[in-house]
């Protein structure tokens, strides 16, 4: 599997930006110019430490319990039951304020997904209000195309 394609796939990744992974198979994919840590537990970490990004292949549902990312989460899995649950889909996008920007389907030698859940908005929003951050506050206000199934 190409992990540097799902890489490529992840909108708004930038320089610099802070990115937690439990796979070694996405550290090669990264840039050098991404800071990033291997963790083996996710929730021991990000009690302390905000990431910009989770990287997993790893689903636990658990993981998508955690709020202290800024821009979002991305999950390489053949599990996407749990997605298309009212219930759930109601506890990302509500209460901890992710979205589905993307899924990629990969058909090398699995059959697995690769999914990027995104932040709406800043963490100084909490994600619960109807209006984002201050107006001072920067946002990256363009539209960004919502692709629900994308191949590779």
């Amino acid at each position: 599997m190409n992990y540097k394609k799902l890489i490529n796939r992840i909108h708004n990744l930038s320089d610099g930006d802070l990115i937690m992974t439990d796979s070694y198979n996405f550290i090669d994919a990264f840039s050098s110019k991404q800071n990033l840590i291997y963790v083996n537990n996710f929730k021991e970490f990000t009690d302390t430490v905000r990431p910009d990004w989770m990287v997993t292949e790893l689903f636990d549902e658990n993981i998508l319990n955690i709020d202290n990312v800024e821009k979002g989460i991305c999950l390489l899995t053949n599990e996407i039951e749990w997605l298309f649950d009212s219930h759930n889909l109601k506890q990302l996008y509500e209460v901890l304020g992710y979205y589905t920007h993307s899924i990629i389907l990969t058909d090398n030698k699995e059959f697995k997904y690769f999914l990027i859940l995104r932040k709406r908005c800043c963490s100084k929003c909490k994600f619960r209000d109807t209006t984002c951050c201050n107006k001072d506050e920067e946002h990256d206000n363009q539209l960004i195309r919502f692709d629900f199934l994308n191949y590779i």
